[in-house]
């Protein structure tokens, strides 16, 4: 886990070591040993966590709010809303997406000559 190995038995054991995980990288790899003259069966799992707690994520919805949900947004307000230190992080898959849906709605109103914003909608 993160570069070091750390032996489970069992599904209790894992759970135990993987409900502890907020921001890791893990390896797993099962042994099989159904038949006792077989060579075990080892399949390898690699899963990774990037799990931000509530009070990052009410940052993001903040710094969203204070760049890009006040007038007509624009490319570069979406840009400065991820250079913004609330969206870094663990949290930056979170306002990336945000921005994401943002980007969508610019590049369709600009294709269809309508804007994003309270006061002009197409």
């Amino acid at each position: 886990m993160n570069g070091e190995w750390v032996a489970v038995q069992g599904a209790a054991g894992a759970k135990g070591l993987l409900s502890q995980e907020r921001d890791a990288e893990i390896t797993i790899e099962l042994v099989h040993r159904f038949d006792p003259v077989a060579d075990p069966i080892r399949p390898i799992y690699r899963l990774w966590f990037r799990i931000a707690d509530k009070t990052s994520l009410d940052a993001v919805d903040r710094a969203f709010i204070e760049h890009l949900a006040t007038g007509e947004p624009n490319m570069g307000q979406v840009a400065s809303f991820l250079r913004h230190d609330r969206c870094s992080g663990l949290v930056n898959e979170y306002a990336d997406a945000l921005a994401t849906y943002v980007r969508g709605f610019l590049i369709r109103d600009q294709a269809m000559g309508s804007y994003v914003g309270a006061n002009r909608l197409g």
